[in-house]
């Protein structure tokens, strides 16, 4: 398979994650799926973050990883979580409470990507 072009990969995650009907969490999945699946030698993965952001919550961030390199960039997007104490004092993730694009220049991956691999143009 073809690794589409560093523009065709930003159009398509913008295209992914800022329209259609879907609550913003499902788009962000799917955007995630979809480079994951289509572009070589990166990828989007999940990193939880307790915390971190806010006491009392886990943030989880989606990040842009270069495979070869293992560089990345700031998380383009995050879910939030509540956390709660059980009555033995141990921390669990709660209930999902919001996603939140947090990428502010989408240049930003058009240039990573060109930057990070030769095969990507």
């Amino acid at each position: 398979m073809k690794t589409p072009s560093s523009e065709q990969i930003v159009v398509t995650l913008q295209a992914l994650m800022l329209k259609g009907s879907e609550d913003l969490y499902t788009r962000l999945n799917q955007a995630r799926n979809w480079f994951n699946t289509n572009v070589s030698g990166f990828e989007i993965y999940l990193e939880d973050e307790w915390d971190v952001y806010e006491e009392g919550q886990t943030w989880f961030d989606y990040n842009l990883r270069s495979l070869k390199s293992k560089d990345e960039l700031p998380p383009l997007a995050s879910d939030v979580y509540l956390n709660h104490r059980d009555e033995m004092g141990v921390w669990h993730l709660g209930d999902y409470q919001s996603s939140h694009l947090r990428l502010q220049d989408w240049g930003r991956i058009q240039h990573f990507l060109e930057t990070h691999c030769d095969r990507v143009s």
